[in-house]
């Protein structure tokens, strides 16, 4: 879902993430987290935030928590008075407003987190965190239309000798994971077993260098979130809709959706030129983490 600001990654963007578990759980998930930070607790089941989760906003990004695929949520008060859930780098403010479990969230690792729109009550905090640096921003959500097969053979046909689109396996997942520009595609689950465990993808090739990858961000019951991400020195020739194209046929085959949420301008002109039209704009709030970074 997430397109890393200052790096324009052509579809979503995630973090070296959480994967299920709590603080420094570094994908490896599973289980209830005991630690507390600012006073909150780290869960990972939709229970431990209680009636709270009746809160949560009807967005596909969400649907990881709350099928207990992925993500973790920082919880205030007992029962739960308020709560951060946050898969990926994306986090959703639920409850009575209080900057705790936004604090206890930004404390694990990483770079930024991206909060999405919460109820009124929460603006004061917003507009405190704004007059901290926090970068506000505009995100936009796309519905899919139609999937052209012979639009994929056609790209597939324009790649240049040498380049190939291929599945993410463990060695190209592993290989992912190495590189800052395309770890994005495949961090969020943690490890590369992981990853072609839950999660399906696919990867251009040029070589035995990889150049453009389209994975999932998040997986859940029924779809995924898109992440896009191709190497600097090869943007804009085509390998990033090819990489989706790909993937948007193999979600295709196993009947799973595939959601796309553009961080910025690029992802939104790749997402049109697949298929995708926009259906809504909404504000984000882009915050640094304050624990160390991953």
């Amino acid at each position: 879902m997430k397109r890393r600001s200052g790096h324009p990654a052509d579809g979503r963007g995630g973090h070296p993430a959480d994967g299920r578990g709590g603080p420094g759980a570094g994908g490896a998930g599973g289980g209830d987290a005991a630690a507390s930070v600012a006073g909150c607790r780290f869960v990972t089941r939709v229970a431990d935030i209680g009636g709270l989760a009746a809160l949560v906003p009807e967005l596909s990004i969400a649907r990881a928590f709350l099928d207990g695929a992925m993500g973790f949520a920082t919880v205030a008060g007992d029962p739960p008075r308020r709560a951060a859930v946050v898969v990926g780098d994306i986090v959703l403010l639920l409850g009575r407003p209080g900057r705790d479990v936004l604090d206890a969230a930004r404390s694990q690792p990483g770079e930024e987190l991206h909060l999405l729109p919460a109820a009124d009550s929460w603006r004061p905090l917003r507009t405190a965190l704004i007059a901290e640096g926090a970068r506000p921003y505009t995100r936009e959500i796309f519905v899919w239309q139609a999937f052209d097969r012979r639009r994929f053979e056609r790209v597939r046909a324009e790649l240049p000798p040498g380049c190939e689109v291929v599945p993410i396996d463990r060695p190209v997942a592993a290989a992912l994971l190495t590189e800052p520009w395309s770890r994005d595609s495949v961090a969020n689950f943690g490890t590369p077993e992981r990853y072609v465990r839950e999660a399906f993808g696919s990867v251009v090739m040029c070589g035995a260098r990889p150049v453009a990858v389209a994975g999932c961000y998040t997986r859940y019951a029924n779809g995924i979130e898109v992440q896009v991400d191709t190497h600097q020195e090869f943007r804009r020739r085509g390998f990033a809709r090819a990489a989706c194209c790909a993937l948007i046929a193999e979600a295709l085959g196993r009947g799973v959706d595939v959601h796309w949420d553009a961080m910025n301008a690029a992802s939104a002109a790749l997402a049109r030129s697949i298929g995708y039209t926009s259906s809504e704009r909404y504000e984000c709030l882009e915050v640094t983490r304050t624990g160390a970074s991953s």
